[in-house]
């Protein structure tokens, strides 16, 4: 039993041995292990960095990372006691390559143990000589507006028979300007770091390099404090102020290590204050992201207790995966969820947890990142230890070995289930206001059709009931007047008549309103017209003559614009109703 607990024991080492190892060469900053300023191991990064084989430095002084024996001293002067003090140090020193030349270096050093007794450290070498070319750029981009700015100012107290060649040469000056900044900004945007600069006094953010831009998206215009930081108000170590001199003028570099909790990264950030292009002081921040390197430092009991505290850290479901789906690692939120305990669900599948269907689909899902080797960030069910359903939005990311080849996937999944809800809801309101907004269009459509009906049908009667009494009564009347009636007969046919206008004038107004040139007689005439009566017929029932009723046919059809026309009266009549 003891030779076989030895055995996974071993075993357990090598396995630590090699995650550690892996860790190491998946860093793309060269790191060494130090005893007594000797290298005792290196990753494969120290190549990238200094031109040195790892297995070229074992053994050997880290003299050969230095320019000259006297840095060499300086730096271990420097290093060592801030050690004593404290567990790690950072800071910026030259150094030489392998092939001789010379390059700038962030080291980050980390004494293992706890105290320097054995001299056992971890240092991080980081290559920042093209961010020193960067600065370097800077400098020479100021010295080159100051230089522009003296050149102007000595062109201006020329005559003015220089005026013309004084504006050229400014818009040349001022399109040099342009272009300098112009390479700054595209320096900036080449540096595989994150860059912003800001307003000093408003904290808008004036420009940010395409690195930060995939952290954060285009937040040009905004407050740095709420876009950057998550805050609702300027950060409280903000150190803006600290940034210029009594004088207003820059102060120099103020340099720290940096923990962002939006992002859940490590960055050594480099700030300054610099003139921009419009000539307001503005802050200039470079952040360096460091995660990698600030794992590398812990030893792997201390990586395994900080993946531990980290996971049961965040609020969300989180876990790990191997590249058979088996679950290495949750945190306390995934337990909830499911309800088992840590060390039960370590070596499961989503089949052993999670309906078939659902399970189905996260392993598809992780199969997917696999193959691509992309992030993949979607929203889907999940379905709770009580049986309850949520959704979540879940973010699954391949994880890579030193050799470059996915070794499993790490995941995390945010409850949204009330912004689901809300966007279900807005759904459902928009779909019933669509069919209130449907059903009010088709009724007020159909009150249209109703009112112009009844127009229709008040007209039809209107004009019915005046060709009626003009057929029916108004001819008899006029007989009656023809007849040898007494006196007492004529009043009653006269207050027969008179009556009988009252009644009839709202309908005969609008009659003239359809024939506004036609004459009394010419609206009786027109009306018998449109019933098809003919000139005899007409004449009779008007107790008139032929002849008068085609003088007025004739003086329709003038006022109507059917003179010399050959267009039937009738038809025409009946066209206007």
């Amino acid at each position: 039993m003891e030779e076989h607990g030895e055995i996974i024991y071993q075993q357990n080492q090598n396995e630590l041995k090699d995650i550690l190892s892996s860790i190491m060469d998946s860093i793309p900053h060269a790191v060494i292990g130090l005893r007594d300023r000797r290298i005792v191991f290196a990753n494969h990064a120290v190549e990238v960095v200094f031109g040195w084989k790892p297995e070229e430095l074992i053994g050997r002084s880290t003299r050969i990372f230095y320019r000259n024996d006297e840095e060499y001293e300086e730096i271990a002067e420097y290093v060592y006691p801030a050690l004593e003090k404290e567990r790690t140090h950072s800071s910026e020193f030259p150094c030489r390559r392998k092939d001789g030349r010379d390059i700038f270096c962030l080291m980050s050093s980390s004494r293992i143990g706890g105290s320097l007794h054995d001299k056992m450290i971890v240092v991080t070498y980081t290559d920042t000589t093209d961010r020193k070319r960067a600065e370097e750029s800077l400098r020479e981009y100021e010295t080159q507006l100051e230089k522009l700015v003296d050149e102007r100012t000595f062109q201006l107290s020329k005559t003015t028979s220089l005026l013309q060649q004084e504006i050229i040469e400014r818009r040349h000056a001022e399109e040099q300007l342009k272009e300098t900044h112009a390479r700054l900004l595209t320096v900036l945007d080449g540096l595989d770091a994150t860059v912003y600069v800001i307003d000093i006094n408003t904290y808008e953010v004036l420009y940010i390099n395409k690195y930060m831009k995939d952290f954060f998206g285009d937040i040009t215009g905004k407050k740095c404090w709420q876009s950057i930081h998550n805050k609702q108000q300027p950060c409280d170590l903000c150190i803006n102020k600290q940034l210029l001199a009594a004088d207003g003028e820059p102060a120099g570099i103020h340099t720290w290590e940096y923990y962002n909790t939006t992002l859940g990264m490590w960055f050594l950030n480099q700030v300054r204050a610099i003139e921009w292009i419009d000539g307001r002081i503005v802050r200039l921040e470079i952040a360096t992201n460091i995660t990698k390197g600030k794992l590398a430092e812990k030893s792997i009991m201390e990586i395994q207790l900080q993946q531990k505290a980290i996971l049961d850290n965040i609020p969300d479901i989180a876990w790990l995966k191997d590249k058979e789906s088996r679950f290495v690692a949750v945190n306390e939120a995934f337990c909830k969820a499911c309800g088992m305990k840590p060390e039960a669900i370590v070596g499961l599948t989503d089949f052993d947890i999670w309906p078939e269907d659902l399970a189905k689909k996260y392993s598809d899902d992780e199969k997917r990142v696999i193959e691509c080797g992309r992030r993949k960030q979607i929203e889907e069910p999940f379905v709770l230890d009580d049986g309850s359903e949520i959704w979540v939005e879940t973010i699954k990311t391949p994880i890579y070995d030193d050799h470059g080849e996915i070794v499993g996937t790490a995941g995390i999944s945010r409850d949204i289930s009330d912004r689901k809800r809300a966007a279900d809801e807005l759904k459902k309101r928009e779909r019933e206001l669509g069919a209130k907004s449907r059903n009010l269009e088709e009724l007020n459509i159909a009150l249209k059709v109703l009112l112009k009906q009844r127009e229709e049908d008040k007209a039809e009667l209107e004009e019915r009931l005046l060709t009626n009494v003009k057929k029916l009564v108004e001819p008899y009347l006029e007989k009656l007047r023809r007849t040898r009636a007494d006196i007492d007969q004529m009043a009653y046919i006269n207050v027969i008549e008179t009556h009988l206008n009252d009644i009839l004038s709202p309908f005969q107004r609008n009659l003239a309103t359809k024939y506004p040139n036609l004459t009394p007689r010419e609206i009786q005439i027109t009306n018998l017209i449109k019933e098809g009566k003919t000139t005899k017929e007409i004449a009779a029932i008007l107790n008139s003559s032929q002849g008068a009723v085609d003088f007025h046919r004739n003086n329709i059809r003038n006022k109507l614009g059917l003179k010399n026309k050959s267009a039937n009266l009738r038809s025409h009549l009946l066209s206007f109703t």
